[in-house]
């Protein structure tokens, strides 16, 4: 049980149920409850122990994951400012929120650094506060191929800081090391707007020493393509182009030609 249960079921900071009793749900590490980031008192509360549990040690960049508030009955109420509603209706509000509060406490601490904030999930507008990425995919070769269509459809509707989990995240039982997969999306990462590797089973590099020769060669070429991914960055803070952009971006149908 997390020790700072009670004070937020007492504080009524909790998605709740008709009877004022904390929404209580089933998490990938056992039950729980979601706090109410469309209650003043939530997202206060929430913010005053992310200052004292992470921010009062130095830290200044923050991941907020596992946020897509997943409710799919009408059990679960918001207070969404004083007028109740179902969580289920407003749901993606509620990641939004939470990287705002986020963001709102990293300021505050923090007023004259440069912020970086991670968050797993959000909609339209999130990329003011936060970077995102493509959820937990699998090791298969088909995720490879949606990552890449899912990347390109977030840049064109303006959350452009994205990336995926190099490899997949979610081991394939019938093929949990796939060397091939591995490399060949290392490549594809490399020209992505975030790189890193992220998975349940031997994520980094140095776990396929046969391959090493090409891993180490776009690894370096990441860094040297450094200056391009800034300008692009810079043409995304000011006119919102995306950093990864499909062919036909500027107009050309390349489909037309080849």
């Amino acid at each position: 049980t997390n020790p700072h249960y009670d004070t937020f079921r007492q504080a009524g900071a909790f998605i709740a149920t008709e009877d004022g009793d904390p929404y209580i749900t089933q998490f990938w590490g056992g039950k729980g409850s979601f706090v109410d980031f469309t209650n003043p008192v939530g997202r206060s509360l929430w913010q005053q122990h992310m200052e004292r549990s992470l921010l009062d040690y130095g830290i200044h960049s923050v991941w907020n994951d596992n946020n897509e508030f997943d409710i799919s009955d009408d059990e679960a109420i918001c207070c969404n400012e004083g007028m109740p509603t179902p969580a289920c209706q407003i749901r993606a509000r509620l990641p939004m929120l939470m990287n705002i509060a986020a963001k709102q406490a990293l300021e505050r601490k923090y007023p004259n650094l440069r912020l970086y904030q991670v968050t797993r999930s959000g909609n339209t507008g999130i990329g003011r506060y936060a970077q995102t990425w493509t959820g937990d995919n699998y090791t298969i070769w088909d995720s490879l191929r949606y990552n890449i269509a899912t990347m390109l459809g977030c840049g064109l509707s303006g959350i452009s800081l994205t990336g995926s989990d190099i490899g997949g995240f979610a081991v394939d039982p019938a093929n949990p090391l796939d060397a091939e997969l591995y490399v060949r999306w290392l490549q594809m990462g490399a020209f992505t707007p975030t790189f890193r590797t992220h998975a349940q089973l031997k994520p980094e590099p140095y776990h396929y020493p046969a391959q090493e020769k090409i891993s180490k060669r776009f690894i370096k070429m990441r860094y040297e393509w450094l200056p391009y991914n800034y300008t692009l960055a810079y043409e995304n803070a000011t006119a919102g182009a995306p950093l990864a952009r499909p062919f036909n971006f500027n107009g050309t149908n390349l489909d037309e030609k080849y």
